[in-house]
């Protein structure tokens, strides 16, 4: 049980921050590719070097992109399923619990929350699992 929210497991407030950050990445991801097909569609360069990189992007590097955006919503959405189902086991482990004592830490266990407040900044998911990690 984890000591401030009373949650056996995940804490579901703290999946659910992760999975907006992840979407936030996605999103950027998507920005990204599409702002860089059009920059690369428009280019007044001209030559087989251009036509090399227009026809990598297309067929390589912009696929490999957006299958990655599409990881990350996936990975989003398992993130909100968890912490849901999170909640709905710890409600059934809480209303047990209350008959008797709560699960003891374990030694050399340190529990430890971040809050995010909405005067920070924003943070990348490269940041937020540096910290995990």
């Amino acid at each position: 049980m984890t000591a401030m929210t009373g949650f056996v497991g995940s804490d579901p407030d703290e999946l659910e921050r992760l999975a907006v950050l992840v979407k936030a990445e996605a999103s950027k991801m998507r920005e990204v590719v599409s702002s860089s097909t059009w920059a690369i569609r428009i280019s007044e360069w001209t030559g087989s070097r251009i036509d090399a990189l227009r026809g990598e992007w297309s067929r390589e590097s912009r696929p490999a992109l957006l299958r990655v955006a599409d990881q990350l919503e996936a990975l989003a959405s398992e993130l909100e399923t968890n912490a849901r189902q999170q909640r709905d086991a710890s409600v059934g482990v809480m209303s047990a619990q209350s008959r008797y004592e709560p699960y003891p830490k374990p030694e050399g266990v340190t529990v430890t929350q971040k809050t995010v407040r909405r005067s920070d900044p924003p943070c990348s998911l490269t940041s937020l699992l540096s910290e995990v990690g």
